[in-house]
């Protein structure tokens, strides 16, 4: 059986994780240890976790840390997991449906040694784990202009080895969301594999660190914070980070692009380039128009 090495950051998680920690453990064909960061938890968190870790012997292994962020908490799991053939990401309150990391290993074979990266859709629950919807990716790898698009629910993310070695040789300037970070590596370096079907329940409550949002008004306000967004050179950062830690692996065509929102703030042709480029788009009217009014002020 194939190695996983699941990575979960928890953070006074006593109310729900129990459940997930059992469907991660309990997965099958498949050889599952879980390396867990406690990111300063002040409730019984850590005292769940010893009695839960008795149980199932020599699979549960626990960094305790101070409070660095979910986002610096991951990536610091992704810094330190080893010894194993792949590697999955864990929220501390959803559940597992049984075979989700086999299925992900099945897609992940096919790219045999070359970095891949695996995500998927997920069924989207209440805090009883009742259905609510499907919250369905476009499929992001397929556009063009892959750093504007890439994104994926870090809680369904596998990667191969390969994929892993090469995020280990560079560790990220800025606070990135390990999975926008990691899946924009992956695409610029490797493969990417959606996943159209649900294989696990994500659960919303009022607690979540991040989330589906289920409610209106809350995707109201990730809008409204989406498009404040613009206004951060977001873009031109990340493209910096990419070029600064991976650009012998990035291919000249995807090179081209990144340097082009590096360096578009004092070379005029690349700004140019990027205001004409048909495939520099968020496919969205009123995103692209911000996008645009961005790169002209000098803020992407």
């Amino acid at each position: 059986m194939k190695k996983v090495l699941v990575l979960m950051s928890t953070y006074n998680g006593e109310k729900y994780f129990s459940a997930q920690i059992e469907s991660i453990l309990t997965q099958k064909n498949v050889d599952v240890k879980l390396l867990i960061r406690d990111d300063g938890s002040t409730d019984e968190t850590i005292n769940i976790i010893n009695i839960i870790s008795a149980k199932y012997t020599n699979k549960i292994s626990v960094i305790i840390g101070q409070n660095l962020g979910y986002e610096k908490s991951f990536l610091e799991l992704l810094l330190n997991a080893k010894d194993a053939d792949f590697f999955a990401f864990a929220d501390q309150d959803d559940v597992w449906d049984s075979d989700k990391l086999l299925i992900a290993i099945e897609k992940l074979n096919k790219f045999q040694q070359a970095p891949a990266l695996y995500y998927s859709n997920v069924r989207v629950t209440n805090a009883q784990l009742q259905y609510s919807h499907e919250l369905e990716d476009k499929g992001y790898d397929k556009k063009a202009c892959k750093l504007l698009n890439s994104g994926a629910m870090g809680c369904t993310i596998v990667l191969n080895k390969s994929l892993l070695e090469i995020l280990q040789k560079y560790h990220p300037q800025e606070k990135w969301p390990h999975d926008y970070w990691i899946m924009t590596v992956a695409l610029y370096v490797g493969a990417v594999y959606y996943d159209p079907s649900s294989h696990m329940s994500y659960r919303q409550h009022a607690k979540n660190a991040t989330g589906g949002d289920i409610k209106l008004k809350h995707r109201l306000n990730k809008l409204i914070q989406g498009l404040k967004g613009y206004y951060k050179n977001r873009w031109s950062s990340l493209a910096f980070e990419l070029l600064n830690g991976f650009s012998e692996d990035i291919s000249p065509g995807d090179k081209l692009i990144l340097e082009c929102f590096r360096d578009y703030q004092k070379n005029i042709s690349y700004k140019i380039n990027l205001l004409v480029r048909n495939n520099i788009t968020k496919n969205n009217l009123i995103k692209d128009f911000f996008l645009k009014l961005s790169i002209l002020l000098n803020k992407a």
